[in-house]
């Protein structure tokens, strides 16, 4: 009776061990294709990714080009008050002091409305670069959402989830074995094991 438990043990422990056989096969061409799948995701996820730093780099260009401009323009306003008030024909003028009041005025509005709009361009300006920072870390992350969004990831975790379970029973079938007690499971080479069995 006994070995009749025994040769039930080892024929179930042969099944199992074919079945993980098989499981190593199937695995071996599932990663195959996960792994064209994680390159081709990788690669879309990365032109995804230059495309938007391409756009954001373009409008931080954009952005210094403006700052360009206000700083001409502060050189400009500034270069038009100077020449006023060292114009000696402005100076000998009767209105010149009224003139020169209102031109003072409207010199300090065109300077702060520059110094403004710079101070603006610049805070945009590191809000980009840091955009611009956090875009370049997200494709490994964007290309990982989309494998595991993919059904092939899901036929994956679904092999590897069944070949774990044939491990385990193996497992806790193998020392119950005389053939196979004191020997250990090698889950990438069962055939070993199945010789003995056989």
């Amino acid at each position: 009776m006994e070995n009749h438990e025994i040769s039930q043990r080892a024929e179930l422990a042969l099944t199992l061990l074919r079945q993980l056989d098989e499981s190593n096969h199937d695995l071996a061409g599932l990663s195959l294709e996960a792994d064209a799948a994680c390159e081709t995701a990788l690669t879309a996820a990365k032109r995804e990714t230059d495309d938007r730093v391409r756009v954001k780099r373009d409008l931080l260009h954009q952005r210094i080009g403006e700052l360009k401009t206000c700083l001409s323009n502060i050189t400009g306003i500034t270069n038009e008050w100077n020449r006023f008030t060292h114009d000696p024909e402005a100076q000998r003028h009767w209105s010149y002091p009224f003139r020169l009041s209102k031109l003072g005025r409207e010199t300090n509005l065109k300077l702060k409305n520059e110094q403004d709009r710079i101070t603006s361009l610049i805070l945009q300006n590191r809000l980009l670069e840091e955009e611009i920072r956090r875009l370049g870390d997200t494709v490994q992350r964007d290309a990982l959402s989309v494998l595991k969004g993919a059904s092939g990831h899901a036929a994956l975790m679904a092999a590897l989830e069944r070949k774990q379970k044939i491990v385990d029973d193996l497992r806790l079938l193998l020392p119950t074995i005389p053939k196979t007690a004191i020997c250990t499971l090698d889950s990438a080479h069962p055939t070993i094991l199945a010789e003995r069995l056989v």
